[in-house]
Order: structure tokens, then C-alpha cells, then sequence
């Protein structure tokens, strides 16, 4: 949904449609926790069938996006798509004209000059190598990286092992009151973030990745402090915690790598690209949650949270340090982030 999202939508426009994925996903979470309280399980699951089919029936109505169209030279196609998802008017030119990316021309030579004005064809450049270049490793070690600092912030296994965690951490409170309070939290959250669609991207990590280490940090600390005592005081401040953790993981940590897959790389290889990054996300999302149980046993409440905030921290280094900043520009202005400067400095934009 993200890349389809920052494919079919202007720059200017592209940060606000793409809050509104993270705005729908929350409502939706919010909404079964609510089901959860009221029907059993298999009216739930039921339901969830239904409006799966329904979703599914509807990926046949969506049209290709035109920058692909472009890209593949079926111009005409691009132009009826454009025209049906009216875009055009917003920026004066087609929405989503596939931009033109930084190629050396040295690297796919369609002629060569023999003995003066005589040309012979060469032939094209391997489509392997097209993951060689500067362009593509670069965004997907950035990419990489970014999911490793988001799975390690334990916000997947705050979603998925609520219960447990809660348990784990003695709240006091009934599990699904509290799960419910999160989800609603993840809601707010989104909101939050479409609010400020206009705010750097880099900006809205580095204060999403410091408040989420403040609030375990503050889980930590209040655990560590009434360790072993049966009815500890200000039971409150722990679910307060939690949920600031998660209203904040919404901001950026948890919906941004997701995001930046789909702005950072080149047309020609974005579909497996994104293939790739976000299938190795989903392996990382499904390793820590598995290990969380068994690292719990083998280290303790305080230190798996702790190794959490450590990586909210590094999400904030991240930001810093490492993240281009992709917030209204276009795929090839995003691309001359990871070209060398004195080439970058050749290039100009009309």
C-alpha cells in the first residue's frame, strides 16, 4: 500500500495519503479489540473473512500505477490512468511521470563510434547489474538498517504479546481494557502523524524514537524500583508508559521504514527491491516476536526493555546521521541522495 501510495501520488501531496494507511490500519486494530469484548472468536474471524474477500475483489479495480506505466513505455495507458484517478490538474503536468534517474551513460552504451562515423550496436547492459549500482545497495543497506532499529524497539511485540507483556510487567489492570487503551493509543497515534504530514521525515524519527525511549526507560526504572514488593504504588504509571510507547511509535518508528521502501529506489528495480527489504522486515518482525518468551525467561523483564529503549536511541542516531530526508521530493531528487557529490554536482534541475 505504501509504495503503490508513493507511486501514484504527487510530492507535495504524497506524506499526507500516505498517513491516512496508518490512520485506517489503527481504526481497524482499535475496532477488533472492541469486537474482542462483545463476540466470539470464530464471529470475529468470520467477519474478518468477509471483508478480506471483499478487499481482495477490490485489488482488480485498481489501475497500475502511471509512473510503471512510463517506465515500461506504455505512455498511453499512464495517461488514461492519470485521467481516471485525476491528478493531473493538481501539479499542472502528469502526477506521476516516471522521473528521470542519475545514470551514467558509460554503463549502458546502447552504440559504439568505429573508425569515425561508423556505429555497431553493443549489447544491453545485464539486468543483474542493475543491483550493482550505488543507487540500489545504498537504500537497501539504509533500509536494512532502519528495520533492524525498528524491530528492536519492541514495538511489534508490544502489539502482538500485549497480554504478555502486561503480565510480564505486573500492570494491574484487566489485559483487554488495556490492549484496548493501546490500540486507541496506536489510533491517536496515526492521527498525530497525518497532523503533521508537513514536518520533516527525519524530525518526526528522532522525537518518535526519543519518546518511545523515555516511556520504557520510565518502565524500566519503576520496575526496577518496586521489584518484589506485592502491591506496588502508582500502578498507573506503568500503563500511562505503554501507552505514550505506543502513541509515539505511531509518529514514525512503526509506519516509516514501510514508507521509506518505497521512496528510495529506482523504477527499474523498486517492485523487487521492495520485495526483497520489506520480506526480510517481515522475517525480522517474526523472529523478535517469537524470541521475546524465551529471552524474558533468560534475562528478565528489565533487561529485555531496556535492550528495547537502547534501540529506540539508535533510532534516534539513525535519523541523525543516516536517513535521507525524502519529505517532498521526488524519486529522482531522492536518488541524487545516493550518488557521489561531484557527480550530484553536474546534474541540474529544470
Amino acid at each position: 500500500m505504501f509504495l503503490y501510495i508513493s507511486e501514484i501520488t504527487p510530492a507535495n501531496l504524497r506524506p499526507l495519503y500516505i498517513t491516512l494507511v496508518t490512520m485506517t490500519v489503527g481504526l481497524g486494530m482499535m475496532v477488533e479489540c472492541i469486537l474482542a469484548m462483545f463476540f466470539h472468536w470464530q464471529i470475529i474471524s468470520g467477519i474478518m473473512l468477509v471483508m478480506s474477500v471483499a478487499n481482495f475483489c477490490t485489488l482488480f479495480m485498481v489501475p497500475e500505477p502511471p509512473m510503471w506505466l512510463r517506465s515500461k513505455g506504455r505512455t498511453a495507458e499512464a495517461d488514461e490512468v492519470d485521467k481516471w484517478l485525476d491528478l493531473g490538474h493538481v501539479m499542472g503536468t502528469p502526477a506521476t511521470a516516471a522521473p528521470a534517474t542519475t545514470v551514467d551513460t558509460a554503463d549502458v552504451p546502447d552504440t559504439a563510434t568505429v573508425d569515425g562515423d561508423k556505429k555497431t550496436a553493443v549489447a544491453p547492459t545485464p539486468y543483474w547489474s542493475l543491483f550493482l549500482r550505488r543507487n540500489v545497495w545504498m537504500p537497501t543497506a539504509i533500509t536494512l538498517t532502519f528495520f533492524v532499529c525498528q524491530q528492536g524497539s519492541g514495538v511489534y511485540v508490544l502489539l502482538f504479546y500485549s497480554m504478555d507483556v502486561l503480565r510480564d510487567c505486573r500492570v494491574p489492570w484487566d489485559s483487554n481494557t488495556v490492549s484496548l487503551f493501546l490500540s486507541v493509543a496506536r489510533l491517536m497515534g496515526g492521527v498525530g502523524f497525518a497532523a503533521m504530514h508537513r514536518v520533516a521525515r527525519r524530525k518526526l524519527v528522532m522525537i518518535s524514537g526519543g519518546c518511545m525511549a523515555v516511556s520504557l526507560l520510565v518502565v524500566v526504572a519503576y520496575m526496577s524500583a518496586f521489584t518484589g514488593v506485592q502491591d506496588p504504588p502508582f500502578a498507573m504509571t506503568l500503563i500511562i508508559a505503554f501507552v505514550m510507547f505506543m502513541f509515539f511509535a505511531l509518529f514514525a518508528i512503526l509506519p516509516m521504514p514501510w514508507i521509506l521502501c518505497g521512496e528510495v529506489f529506482p523504477m527499474e528495480v523498486k517492485g523487487v527491491m521492495n520485495g526483497v527489504v520489506q520480506t526480510c522486515g517481515y522475517v525480522m518482525w517474526f523472529m523478535i516476536c517469537k524470541i521475546y518468551p524465551s529471552m524474558i525467561s533468560s534475562l528478565g523483564v528489565e533487561i529485555v526493555w531496556s535492550i528495547f529503549a537502547f534501540f529506540c536511541i539508535l533510532n534516534v542516531l539513525f535519523a541523525i546521521f543516516i536517513m535521507p530526508e525524502t519529505k517532498g521530493k521526488t524519486l529522482a531528487e531522492v536518488l541524487l541522495y545516493f550518488e557521489p557529490q561531484k557527480q550530484v554536482k553536474k546534474i541540474n534541475f529544470p
